[in-house]
């Protein structure tokens, strides 16, 4: 069974980059990573660049001030 684990962002790469350091860790690797971003930022797509090895779907939406993606 896959776990799916859904992360909201918005704007908060440092917070974001200690989850996934954490979830890179995990013993049990049966896992998917959906980063549901308000916002289409460059500065995250170039930030999960670093973490190909990790299975990570980023969804976004234009930055509205709520977080619909989820």
């Amino acid at each position: 069974m896959t776990v799916s684990i859904i992360i909201p962002l918005y704007k908060d790469l440092i917070s974001l980059k200690l989850v996934l350091e954490a979830l890179k860790r995990q013993t049990y690797k049966n896992f998917e990573i959906i980063i549901a971003e308000d916002d289409n930022s460059k500065d995250t797509v170039n930030f999960l660049k670093n973490y190909t090895h990790l299975n990570i779907i980023h969804i976004f939406q234009e930055d509205t001030g709520r977080n619909k993606v989820i």
